[in-house]
């Protein structure tokens, strides 16, 4: 699906979770030290949507994340 075929509203607006957590995890396991970059590409999502997500996943205790010069880099809690 892309950005034209997902649901929106009156208003143009996209609606509804365009994206699962599961695709954000899946994101992380599969690279090597994913930065909110790689994951918002690796999902097809703006950079801004995937740190806003994997944010809360963090706050959720699913992921973690730390400073590894200056980027964020993701990891999945086991």
């Amino acid at each position: 699906m892309t950005v034209t075929d997902r649901p929106r509203d009156d208003h143009g607006r996209l609606t509804g979770n365009a994206y699962s957590d599961a695709d954000f995890l899946e994101a992380i396991a599969d690279q090597d030290m994913p930065t909110t970059g790689d994951v918002a590409r690796a999902v097809g999502c703006a950079r801004t949507t995937a740190y806003g997500r994997l944010k809360r996943l963090e706050e959720s205790g699913t992921v973690e994340s730390r400073d590894v010069g200056s980027a964020l880099v993701w990891t999945v809690v086991d």
